[in-house]
C-alpha cells in the first residue's frame, strides 16, 4: 500500500505552497520515511505531490496542512481516494500511461525520475 498526497492548497499563494511542501519534505526526512516527489494535476490545479509507503505519515501531514484528499494505491495497483478521510470513492486501477493521455484528464501523476505518467482508469 502507498500514498499520494500534496500541501498545495488552492486558495493559498505560491510561496505559501511551496513553503508548506518544503516543510513537510523535512518532516518526512526527519522521520527517516522514504519518498518520490511526483508533479501533477488534481481537479485541474498543477501540484508537488509525494509518494510514500507510509500510509499513517502521509495521512497525518495531510491532516496537518488540511487537505481535501489523499489517494491510495494497494499492491494489485487499485486506487481509492479518500476524501475528509471519511468517504471513499474507488476510481479504478493506477495505470501508467502517455503524456498525452494524461494532460487530456482532469488528474494525473507524472514521476520525474521515472519519466512516467500515471492516471486511474
Amino acid at each position: 500500500m502507498r500514498i499520494i498526497f500534496s500541501v498545495f492548497q488552492k486558495d493559498k499563494s505560491d510561496l505559501v505552497n511551496h513553503c508548506n511542501h518544503f516543510e513537510a519534505m523535512q518532516d518526512l526526512e526527519r522521520q527517516g520515511i522514504d519518498y518520490s516527489i511526483l508533479e501533477g494535476v488534481y481537479k485541474g490545479t498543477k501540484e508537488l505531490s509525494f509518494e510514500t509507503k507510509s500510509v499513517l505519515t502521509g495521512l497525518a501531514l495531510a491532516r496537518k496542512y488540511d487537505q481535501e484528499s489523499v489517494l491510495t494505491i494497494d499492491s494489485e495497483n487499485r486506487a481509492v481516494l479518500d476524501y475528509g478521510f471519511r468517504n471513499k470513492i474507488n476510481l479504478g486501477q493506477w495505470v501508467e500511461t502517455t503524456k498525452d493521455i494524461a494532460e487530456k484528464q482532469d488528474s494525473y501523476s507524472y514521476h520525474p525520475v521515472t519519466n512516467k505518467y500515471f492516471i486511474t482508469k
